[in-house]
């Protein structure tokens, strides 16, 4: 049977299995398994209408929960490609991405009114809340490469969207790959913090339902909420990431009076501070580290802790999962490569497609790190340069590229600052043309324009200028010290 088939008939089995049993829920529907294959079956008939038979791109911009669920697995199901979109991304950041990948229709909630603005005029839109209608557009939209189940966005080097291209054999094995280390959950709803339009959000939600257990999702509650969605669906899992694990224990959310049995972190690293402290604030909690990397579906490594365990080394994240291999030095940091059955075959950008697999099947993930002797891996951070805030990575030249379309300055570097509770906030140091003018407040309001929340910056700092290496480029290192003087803050 062919992964595609073999994917949807598994879902299809689980739900006669146990089709009472909760499936999705978030913070305003809730469907059983049975009737999240119901939805399935009416967003086929839907697509099958609009689409025909022939494979194309399906986009969608809804709210985490069943029916971003159920639109995925029916354009699954068609045989199209799905591609999730940000749903509060600006008019400015969906262009970006529907350059890179224009699908040949997009279905949208009431609050994707950014991409209904900058995608209407160039894609097929549908409104699932009925008060849309749909114009078809002439002309098919072919997927990059030949049965790509799956459409992922990222941020490129250039600070431009990029999306990797997942098959439906990688998706699947993945899946299988996952379910010994469910098998140890309690048998109890999950829940959920992580985006589905994010690689790691958007996998771990599949592998909850494909162990037959239920998903709870939110995005709009605050942490107290969410206490209360935990009881009330008694969820005894949770997935999050070290932001949101040092604001549940900031506010009194993850103690020991909480129903949890586990909580799994995805994330590239954790530092140990943050695991002494769940530990012991909650004694008999398991914690799960996982690793994974925007080119596969799901994780590759997992470290887990039970209660008792050996204290955690900060960046240690534990063994490969099975049929995944991770190649780096085992005396010094170095560029990891993995090769696991679930890494993506391509990717596409501006310039085209590119394959990211070398001969052997490796790719490289981005990241730096040490192999221990015992196998393990430990990272040591990134090759680019991404901001980690909010559990997001961010590409500083996106940021640098946006503050400098103001024209009042010469050159703007993006930074991370360390934070206890978001893991870093943005600062951007900017020499300006004229040295009279502060153009910091202009900066900031430019970027609320044209940048999601998350990618704003906190501090707009003015330097009387940016140094420079030898080779007359920015040094970014010299500019972070400066940086962090201005702030007060220990260098």
């Amino acid at each position: 049977m062919h992964a595609r088939d073999q994917l949807i008939s598994g879902f299809t089995a689980i739900a006669a299995e146990q089709p009472g049993q909760l499936a999705v829920m978030n913070d305003t529907d809730s469907v059983t398994f049975s009737e999240l294959m119901d939805r399935v079956a009416d967003h086929r008939k839907t697509l099958r209408n609009l689409l025909g038979t022939e494979p194309t791109i399906v986009g969608h911009a809804v709210a985490n929960g069943p029916e971003a669920v159920a639109i995925e697995l029916a354009v699954w199901a068609e045989g199209h490609t799905s591609l999730a979109f940000p749903r509060h991304a600006t008019e400015r950041e969906f262009h970006e991405m529907l350059s890179v990948v224009t699908p040949e229709l997009v279905l949208v909630d009431s609050e994707s009114s950014a991409l209904l603005a900058s995608g209407a005029s160039i894609c097929s839109i549908l409104t699932l809340n009925g008060t849309g209608e749909v114009l078809m557009r002439h002309g098919h939209r072919k997927p990059p490469l030949d049965d790509i189940l799956q459409l992922q966005f990222t941020s490129g080097s250039t600070g431009r969207p990029k999306a990797v291209c997942l098959e439906p054999a990688a998706v699947l094995a993945s899946l299988q790959s996952s379910q010994a280390w469910f098998a140890e959950f309690p048998p109890a709803p999950v829940f959920s913090i992580l985006p589905q339009n994010h690689a790691m959000g958007r996998a771990s939600v599949f592998e909850v339902l494909w162990s037959g257990r239920g998903v709870v999702c939110s995005e709009t509650k605050t942490p107290a909420e969410h206490l209360t969605c935990i009881n009330t669906a008694k969820c005894r899992t949770l997935l999050c990431n070290p932001t949101y694990a040092r604001l549940g224990l900031a506010l009194g959310m993850l103690s020991g009076n909480s129903l949890l049995d586990r909580i799994v972190i995805g994330t590239a690293s954790v530092d140990a501070t943050l695991v002494s402290e769940l530990q012991s604030k909650m004694p008999d909690l398991s914690i799960d580290i996982r690793y994974g990397v925007s080119e596969a579906f799901g994780a590759l490594t997992v470290k887990t802790l039970h209660p008792g365990a050996a204290p955690h080394k900060t960046g240690d994240v534990g063994r490969p999962l099975p049929n995944v291999r991770i190649e780096g030095a085992r005396n010094a940091t170095s560029p990891i490569r993995a090769f696991a059955p679930f890494t993506a075959v391509a990717q596409v950008d501006e310039n085209g497609v590119t394959f990211l697999r070398d001969e052997a099947g490796f790719i490289t993930t981005g990241d730096v790190g040490l192999v221990t002797d015992e196998g393990t891996l430990t990272l040591g951070g990134r090759t680019n340069l991404s901001i980690s805030h909010r559990g997001h990575r961010i590409d500083p030249i996106e940021i640098e590229t946006v503050a400098k379309e103001t024209g009042t300055i010469v050159e703007a570097i993006a930074i991370g600052v360390p934070d206890t509770l978001s893991g870093e906030k943005i600062a951007v140091a900017i020499s300006a043309k004229d040295c009279h003018l502060d153009p910091a407040e202009q900066i900031k309001d430019h970027c609320k324009r044209q940048l999601s929340p998350h990618k704003v910056p906190h501090w707009v700092i003015v330097l009387p200028e940016i140094p420079n290496k030898a080779s007359g480029k920015p040094d970014r290192i010299a500019t972070r010290d400066r940086v962090l003087e201005a702030l007060g803050l220990q260098i």
